[in-house]
């Protein structure tokens, strides 16, 4: 796994994105979907698969293009150091407050529905240290990794949905369309929001190797079966009380373990531990390339300031629940997905190509 010239594959990559794409699984609700059904869901997670493709559709086209440069080196050609540097910050901005909020629910989570010894504060601190451990050792190791990780998850959910098949009672849902069609666009648009992830796309590709775009196809086919899977689980095997609670899986886990599968509970966390490290990692290395376009005379451990950041913007998001409901409304992140996966890069692959045809001219 991983070249000599310290690439990865593209398998490695969609590993990775499978890990980040688990979180948003972990910390789905009705409440976020503002529904009472979790079965709309099933039809939002497809439409909104449909949707990530034309996210990710820039990222593939400039990396087909130009497939040696980055988001930050296209933005040089199109619009010169400064526009660069502008773009620079309006990442580095975005990995921050999009990852401090990821880390915050985590932390929310910890408060609210676990019990362990340890302090919240204490745990977060840990998976801080961890991303910095993983920034250290760079791309490469954090790719090895998440292999490990990703094949454990899989592994497990493989030996548990042949439990959770024959407790499934379809009577114990609403039917699909009980409240309209509504809460599935919700949920579309919600989990479309969500897609902040695939920003890895403009910045990490020019370090991979292997079919990009097939891979991504079957990526994103095979995180959306996930998905699917899983919502009709909640949705037969638990009912109305899935979309009550506040982490419908985790209830699920909680319900249903027995035997040598006691304490589920404690392996879902343990798992969205080491996805949310996985993740922060993948994003600091992205900060990490920002951050040195900014400041190019910056020492090398400077670059590594993302994750202390990070942490600053948890705690205030942690303080001040006003802030934390309003970045993560839907309305919030979707302007923000938008504008760094679409927009923004849209616009300056459009400014690459003006510059390259006039100097072919």
């Amino acid at each position: 796994m991983g070249t000599s010239d310290g690439k990865i594959q593209a398998w490695q990559l969609y590993l990775l994105l499978f890990l980040s794409r688990v979180i948003l699984l972990f910390t789905v609700d009705a409440e976020m979907m503002e529904g009472k059904n979790l079965l709309s869901l099933t039809l939002s997670a497809v439409f909104s698969m449909l949707l990530t493709f034309m996210l990710a559709a820039p990222a593939l086209y400039a990396h087909r293009h130009w497939p040696q440069k980055n988001l930050l080196a296209i933005g040089e050609m199109a619009f010169g150091k400064m526009g660069r540097d502008l773009l620079a910050v309006l990442y580095l901005l975005f990995f921050l407050v999009a990852d401090g909020y990821y880390l915050c629910d985590f932390g929310r989570f910890l408060q609210v529905e676990t019990e362990y010894g340890a302090s919240v504060w204490v745990i977060l601190a840990a998976v801080v240290l961890a991303t910095l451990y993983c920034l250290k050792k760079g791309l490469q190791a954090i790719a090895r990794t998440a292999v490990l990780l990703a094949g454990a998850m899989i592994l497990l959910l493989l030996l548990m949905v042949p439990i959770w098949i024959p407790m499934m009672d379809s009577s114990r849902t609403l039917p699909l369309f009980y409240e309209g069609t509504d809460p599935v666009l919700r949920g579309t648009l919600s989990f479309t929001a969500r897609s902040t992830r695939f920003a890895a796309l403009l910045f990490l590709l020019p370090q991979v190797k292997g079919r990009v775009t097939r891979g991504f196809f079957w990526w994103n086919i095979g995180i959306t079966a996930s998905f699917v899977l899983f919502f009709l689980l909640i949705s037969f095997c638990l009912g109305e009380y899935g979309a009550s609670v506040s982490y419908p899986v985790y209830a699920l886990l909680q319900l249903f373990s027995y035997g040598p599968f006691t304490r589920l509970d404690a392996v879902f966390t343990g798992g969205w531990i080491m996805a949310m490290i996985m993740k922060l990692a993948m994003d600091q290395l992205m900060f990490a390339l920002c951050f040195q376009c900014c400041f190019p005379g910056a020492g090398k451990w400077w670059r590594y300031c993302g994750p202390f950041l990070v942490s600053g913007v948890t705690a205030f998001l942690f303080f001040h629940t006003g802030w934390h409901e309003k970045i993560g409304a839907t309305a919030f992140f979707l302007t923000v997905t938008v504008l760094v996966l679409l927009i923004i890069p849209c616009l300056t692959i459009a400014g690459g190509m003006v510059r390259e045809k006039r100097g072919a001219k």
